[in-house]
């Protein structure tokens, strides 16, 4: 499930088989090995394995497909500290290895619009493409070159929760002006997810399609982002970089967290112990919103090709977004990351 607990894998009819394959056979040879287990995992869960039996059929693909499983003991997570009240995001230093803001630099306010709409996709080659899909019968990585930059082809590979849903949404006049890393400027966009505010649902919905909630909103925590995948060259440590406060007070975090999973599969505890929780994450007060952007950093250790992070938001009053991703193999010297490297000053962000 989206809110953080495992759930069993979704069966993948007949159409699904046909479908992973003519993807497969679409990739190059590299590409196919890295997602290989997507058709086999189509093909198992397709000719009727119980779910106990297939969620346990899944831990030995997954071993098979990417080789003896590691411990996790040595795979860490740590917030690092936040970058307060910053519109330049060009001037900081920071997202020089890949970014992705969403809906950014809209001049048509709007809510509700899907997670790929109006993005500024900068993503390292070691991130695979985000899959967008909204829904079990779509399979997602409908964007060219998605499945060959890594896209894994399955809703139960979703970028983006559909508790709530997760939807983009822009082009407001009192949320904040931004420039991003290469230096575009324009109004920012954000992920808004509805069930980090939201009322209960009386019977989980791992699909968040059919059990309509009940009683009345409250904040909730949920992994807005469901799969942040890594793949061939990820580097042994790196910074994941989350920019909020964005949204003028219509939005704001209560928490913000990286949490990260051991291989492919989100398992049940019972199955595997593959869950990887950070040691720390912002306080209030690192949080606390002014409607100027600020980004939290945690480093990554020890993560490897085949393992994913998630993004886990939490609302206050009202549901919890976030504006944009930064990506960096290393962090800048605090004096470079407060005044920016030494260059003529940036004309002012004026969408």
């Amino acid at each position: 499930m989206d809110q953080g607990t495992t759930a069993p894998i979704e069966r993948i009819g007949p159409a699904g088989v046909h479908t992973a394959r003519v993807v497969l056979e679409q990739m190059t040879p590299r590409r196919r090995r890295s997602v290989a287990f997507v058709a086999a995992l189509a093909i198992s869960l397709a000719f009727g394995a119980a779910t106990t039996g297939a969620t346990a059929g899944v831990t030995d693909l997954a071993s098979t497909v990417d080789g003896a499983r590691s411990e996790k003991s040595d795979r860490a997570i740590a917030y690092v500290g936040t970058i307060v009240d910053k519109r330049d995001l060009s001037r900081l230093a920071i997202g020089t290895d890949g970014s992705w803001f969403p809906y950014f630099a809209a001049t048509t306010p709007a809510s509700g619009q899907p997670t790929g709409a109006g993005v500024r996709d900068r993503l390292p080659t070691w991130i695979g493409a985000f899959n967008h899909t909204t829904s079990p019968a779509d399979f997602g990585c409908a964007e060219p070159g998605a499945v060959e930059r890594g896209c894994l082809p399955t809703f139960n590979f979703r970028t983006f929760s559909q508790d709530g849903p997760a939807r983009a949404a822009g082009g407001f006049r009192h949320w904040a002006a931004l420039r991003i890393p290469g230096g575009e400027c324009g109004r920012a966009g954000a992920i808004v997810d509805r069930k980090t505010y939201s009322a209960d649902r009386p019977i989980p919905d791992p699909t968040g399609l059919v059990i309509p909630p009940e009683g009345p909103p409250r904040p909730t925590n949920n992994n807005t982002m469901n799969r942040i995948q890594l793949q061939d060259g990820a580097p042994q440590t790196f910074y994941v970089g989350v920019v909020t406060d964005t949204t003028g007070g219509d939005y704001d975090a209560g928490v913000v967290e990286i949490r990260g999973n051991v291989g492919l599969i989100d398992q049940r505890p019972e199955v595997a112990d593959s869950q990887i929780e950070a040691s720390s994450r912002p306080s209030a007060a690192d949080l606390a919103a002014n409607g100027v952007p600020d980004i939290h950093v945690f480093r990554i250790d020890n993560f490897r090709s085949g393992d994913y992070l998630k993004l886990r938001l939490r609302g206050i009053d009202a549901p919890a977004s976030f504006s944009g991703l930064l990506f960096d193999v290393s962090l800048p010297r605090p004096s470079t990351a407060t005044t920016g490297t030494p260059r003529a000053p940036a004309s002012p962000c004026k969408p």
